[in-house]
């Protein structure tokens, strides 16, 4: 995998990201809308994958980097709303906001 620039925040973004980790700017091949996005979304990784493109374990890191990102947008950043989103609790979403470094905006 090669790092691009983002074309919205500038920040260094794997080739095969579906959406910057940083801003969550779509890649311009993938714009998209909706259930399509996210169908889209997962067939992208899915045929990354069994193409031998990316490993698994990278996409699922991938995926994971971007529900996170969608799930925190959608709350504001506020973690404790955050984990409820997402069925986990706020100590596990900290932790894996640290394993895929991800930052609040305020932290950044």
């Amino acid at each position: 995998m090669a790092l691009i620039k983002c074309y919205e925040c500038k920040g260094d973004v794997s080739d095969k990201a579906f959406s910057c980790p940083h801003c969550g700017a779509p890649g311009k091949e993938n714009v998209g809308t909706g259930s399509d996005k996210n169908t889209n979304q997962t067939k992208y990784y899915c045929d990354l994958v069994l193409k031998g493109d990316m490993s698994l374990e990278d996409a699922e890191l991938e995926f994971s980097r971007e529900i996170i990102l969608m799930a925190l947008q959608k709350s504001d950043y506020v973690q404790s709303r955050t984990a409820k989103m997402l069925n986990i609790t706020r100590r596990i979403l900290k932790y894996k906001m640290d394993k895929l470094s991800i930052k609040a905006p305020e932290e950044e």
